[in-house]
């Protein structure tokens, strides 16, 4: 029997040091769909009153300010939530993990951010709650609420074919809809699977996003629209592009007077468009620092936000339960598709549904070099979890979510 990876060693160990969360109680299981067709999530509470926003934080964790609820062991319910989440935080980096910011929104308390371990290795400075860090992928979420907002001003139908916004190389472009490029269904195949792109690629080098739509069209169609499912980060470019075209805004002007201005982000940047203010964390894989090894164009509107973890979190919150989208867009947003891949059976506009064991949860998980983030909201109990590491393919990337709803669960519990 072959020896365990490095990696696997460290998910071994992180499941040892949380055991004591993981014995907390786990809701149901993410619905299955009967078919390849649609199938809705259930539905998400919606707020009632304006977005709460994060409060003030100290260099470790912010306060999670004071509670009505009942205590225990004369700690309130929502310090015990933090110290539990503090312990998930100090759990990864104790498995080798150089830094993680967690934070969660629940229904009976305040704004909770908890981080551990170091921003950069060679100072060995302290990681913050107030550090910015790469969110990779979950910029999608961004991507996707942009378009659905189009097209609750009449600028984009997402059932409309993409040919009647951009002009593109895309083979079909005719027969592909907006909406099965934010689902994945388009059949257009992954630029990053391009081996020129990783030839080329590096810290210098901006990307323009019509070269990456070039790449991944040059690898060919993986199936016919609509015909398939298959994670495709040119998707993502090609929807940016269209936010554009109808627009007449770049991509980072839209997305900020659309999505993050309204949503109240101040501390989001679309990285390469946008100056990030603020300390950005140092990412690493094991032993390499990769905070610059890659432009954020090469990521450009599938992969380039900048965020704090608290403004993940207020996201999370903003997009799935307040009123940036109207409920019809949320619908349609939340009516997801069969993906075939067990870690993440379902996808919607931009979100997908993790299989998780601690009840439904919808969100959407994120890898850019150096980081890896998560954020999800269970459903069934409306707690947004959210993390992000300055580490990158160490542990995977809902690892952090899954054992801090865990964690959640055994704070109320004990």
């Amino acid at each position: 029997m072959p020896a365990p990876t490095q990696r696997e060693r460290a998910a071994l160990h992180l499941h040892a040091l949380v055991v004591a969360a993981s014995l907390g109680g786990c809701g149901e299981a993410a619905p299955e769909a009967a078919d390849g067709s649609g199938s809705t999530i259930p539905t998400v509470s919606e707020a009632t009153g304006d977005t709460p926003t994060s409060g003030d934080s100290s260099s470790d964790s912010s306060s999670s300010g004071s509670s009505d609820g009942d205590t225990t062991g004369g700690l309130t319910d929502c310090e015990s939530i933090q110290a539990a989440l503090q312990d998930v935080a100090d759990a990864h980096v104790e498995a080798g993990v150089v830094g993680l910011v967690l934070a969660a929104r629940t229904p009976q308390c305040p704004p909770i951010a908890v981080a551990s371990g170091v921003a950069e290795l060679a100072s060995e400075a302290p990681l913050t709650v107030d550090h910015r860090l790469r969110i990779g992928s979950v910029t999608k979420t961004v991507t996707a609420a942009l378009l659905l907002r189009l097209q609750e001003d009449g600028l984009v139908d997402l059932d409309a074919p993409i040919s009647d916004y951009v002009d593109t190389p895309v083979p079909k472009a005719d027969e592909i809809s907006v909406r099965q490029l934010l689902n994945h269904t388009s059949g257009i195949a992954n630029y990053l699977n391009s081996p020129n792109f990783f030839d080329i690629a590096d810290g210098v080098r901006v990307w323009e996003p019509a070269e990456l739509v070039q790449l991944g069209v040059d690898l060919g169609p993986v199936f016919d629209p609509g015909q398939g499912w298959e994670y495709s980060n040119t998707n993502y470019i090609i929807a940016g592009l269209i936010a554009e075209a109808v627009t007449g805004q770049t991509f980072g002007q839209a997305v900020r007077a659309t999505i993050l201005d309204p949503a109240g982000l101040d501390e989001t940047y679309f990285d390469g468009e946008e100056t990030v203010e603020g300390e950005l964390a140092h990412g690493y894989i094991p032993g390499e620092d990769l905070t610059f090894s890659h432009h954020p164009s090469a990521a450009w509107a599938a992969g380039a936000m900048v965020m704090t973890v608290g403004d993940l979190a207020a996201w999370t919150d903003a997009l799935l339960r307040g009123p940036l989208l109207s409920d019809a867009s949320k619908e349609e947003m939340l009516d997801v598709v069969a993906t075939g891949n067990p870690e993440t059976p379902y996808y919607g506009l931009g979100v997908e549904m993790p299989s998780l064991d601690v009840g439904a949860v919808v969100g959407h998980g994120g890898l850019f070099p150096g980081y890896t983030a998560a954020m999800g909201l269970r459903v069934d109990s409306d707690d947004v979890v959210v993390a992000i590491s300055n580490t990158f393919g160490y542990f995977y990337q809902w690892d952090a979510v899954k054992y801090g709803l865990l964690a959640l669960d055994e704070a109320r519990s004990s």
